[in-house]
């Protein structure tokens, strides 16, 4: 049988859509990273936005983001998921 420590995280656990976004982006995860930490973080690793994910989907509100592209990152215990942002205006 699988255990919890030798879960992995699949590729497909994270989603960003649409991606470039403009003021909103729609992320889906698996239910692996139900409860984990979500950050959004510029190129140079500053944290600008973090919450805890609480639904398989929900919306990100990106309206107050300049242009540019950020890091969408999610932590759990079964390890750490980062997927690039692109923000278009």
């Amino acid at each position: 049988p699988l255990s919890v420590g030798n879960l992995q995280l699949a590729e497909g656990s994270l989603k960003i859509q649409p991606n470039p976004a403009h003021d909103v982006a729609q992320i889906t995860v698996t239910r692996e990273l139900l409860g984990a930490n979500l950050k959004v973080m510029d190129m140079e690793g500053r944290s600008l936005l973090e919450k805890v994910v609480n639904a398989p989907t929900f919306k990100l509100e990106t309206d107050k983001l300049s242009a540019g592209i950020y890091l969408l990152q999610v932590n759990t215990t079964y390890g750490k998921i980062t997927r690039r942002l692109v923000i278009a205006r």
